[in-house]
């Protein structure tokens, strides 16, 4: 309340509370109570109404213009108010003091519940740490199925580059399988050729050889015809030196009987012959040179050589049983001459035919040599041509093993692209759940098992945690109703 105060040029201000005690005489406090109220303490009229003013005027007393003071001020209402203050906050107090037993549960519950909100920092902290866990866990999982691939990828373009070796492998022996077949065709085409004069030869080589075996055949009979004639021809001279025989001895026993008849006539003969002979020397000595005695000793000669075919022609007498024996041995010689012309008719034949079967034997030799030599050269090349078929086979062989093998080294790649296209398709999952997770990527030294292991251990310590403190909805919620009664009680 305002204190006592006196009109003059000598105020004095005291501010002090309704038990009169003295609250403070500064000045700067007393204005800044006047100017919170709007008070002018020095124009007591500039607050008036006019009616107010002229009830002032007009009033007579000090103590009715402290009242008209009061009023106009509003003082008299401000003593009101604060008497009904007074009065409201003796109520509010008692109103307090009956609620004080129930602030303190109230504030013993807040404090509780204040407690239970605040151990959330830590269950805050380890479900952060969890969340961290889980992000970590989630690239984690990314990472791994990228290791996973990497070797499947370097495996794939190791294999692909051993494809290569195979590819060359195939290649090397299609070429082969291609030059068996170049000499394949080559041989079977020489053996065509081969076969063909084969087929050409061989009837030659048939004909050659009748013609051969004919004149062999022929050989034969003039040989066999030659030896009966040889044969023939043997037995007559066999039977001619036999029957000569028998003459020569008839001969014998004659001429001993005429001996000398016979003596003289040969001397006379060798003398006429010894005579004429001396008569032709001297002539071819040209020792007659006269006409004369030429044509004498031509005359000489004549006679002499009358004498001497006279001599000659003279028959001795014959024996009766000679006569016969040389009958049959002319008869015997006529037929070994004709024989002898047969035998040698024969012989020719047989030189002529051996001549003619030498000649076809040696030609049927030569086209069978010939033949032979083809059959030779085919048989070579049947034996290359079995080697060749077999190297054919051999290289198909070889081709179809590394095509295979090849086929099956594709395959085992193809196998491996479509399990790496598989786990890129996880990955891509694995990506996209992680991103979902923790959109930006964490690079994560750890592995999936350890963080696995340890989210496992933070789950289940969160769990616990609140299983003994209660869901966290629930403590924020009975929180903050706590602390909202709490702070209405204030």
């Amino acid at each position: 309340m305002l204190g006592p105060f006196a009109f003059g040029p000598n105020v004095n201000f005291v501010v002090g509370n309704n038990g009169s005690s003295l609250v403070s005489s500064k000045k700067e406090e007393l204005m800044s109570i006047l100017d919170h109220f709007n008070i002018q303490v020095d124009n007591p009229f500039s607050i008036q109404t006019q009616e107010m003013s002229k009830d002032f005027l007009h009033s007579k007393g000090e103590g009715d213009r402290y009242k008209f003071f009061m009023k106009v001020t509003q003082l008299d209402q401000m003593k009101e108010d604060l008497t009904y203050i007074m009065k409201t906050k003796t109520m509010t107090q008692n109103t307090v003091e009956k609620h004080r037993e129930t602030l303190q549960e109230l504030k013993r519950k807040y404090h509780e519940k204040e407690e239970r909100y605040k151990s959330l920092a830590s269950l805050d902290e380890m479900q952060k740490k969890l969340d961290e866990l889980k992000n970590q866990m989630a690239w984690a999982l990314v990472a791994e199925v990228e290791q996973e691939m990497k070797p499947m990828r370097e495996q794939i373009t190791a294999e692909e580059r051993s494809t290569v070796k195979y590819d060359q492998k195939v290649e090397e022996w299609e070429g082969k399988v291609q030059e068996a077949n170049r000499i394949l065709g080559q041989l079977q085409d020489q053996l065509e050729g081969v076969t063909q004069r084969m087929q050409q030869l061989q009837p030659q080589c048939v004909e050659l050889k009748s013609r051969a075996q004919a004149c062999n055949r022929d050989l034969k009979a003039a040989e066999a015809s030659l030896h009966r004639k040889k044969t023939n021809l043997r037995d007559l001279e066999k039977d001619k030196d036999q029957l000569n025989k028998q003459i020569q001895e008839l001969k014998h026993s004659i001429s001993q009987t005429k001996s000398a008849d016979t003596h003289a006539r040969v001397e006379k003969l060798n003398h006429i012959q010894a005579e004429l002979e001396q008569l032709l020397a001297k002539d071819r000595r040209g020792k007659m040179s006269a006409y004369e005695d030429r044509k004498k000793a031509q005359e000489c000669c004549r006679k002499l050589q009358a004498e001497l075919t006279e001599l000659q022609n003279v028959e001795e007498p014959q024996s009766e049983d000679l006569k016969p024996l040389e009958e049959d041995l002319e008869e015997l010689s006529s037929r070994i001459s004709v024989c002898r012309e047969e035998f040698e008719a024969a012989r020719n034949q047989v030189l002529t035919h051996k001549r003619e079967y030498e000649e076809a034997e040696q030609l049927s030799r030569q086209q069978r040599e010939a033949f032979n030599s083809i059959v030779e050269e085919a048989e070579t090349i049947k034996e290359q041509l079995s080697n060749s078929d077999q190297e054919l086979a051999r290289s198909k062989h070889h081709k179809k093993h590394y095509e295979e093998k090849r086929k099956a080294h594709v395959d085992m790649i193809e196998t491996l692209k479509k399990k790496l296209y598989e786990k890129d398709q996880g990955l891509q999952a694995s990506i996209a759940k992680a991103s979902e997770t923790c959109p930006e990527r964490l690079d994560v030294r750890r592995t999936a098992k350890s963080l696995d292991s340890e989210i496992s251990r933070l789950r289940h310590k969160i769990n616990t945690q609140q299983d003994q403190q209660g869901h966290r909805d629930t403590i924020v919620r009975q929180f903050h109703e706590a602390k909202e009664n709490f702070n209405n009680i204030d």
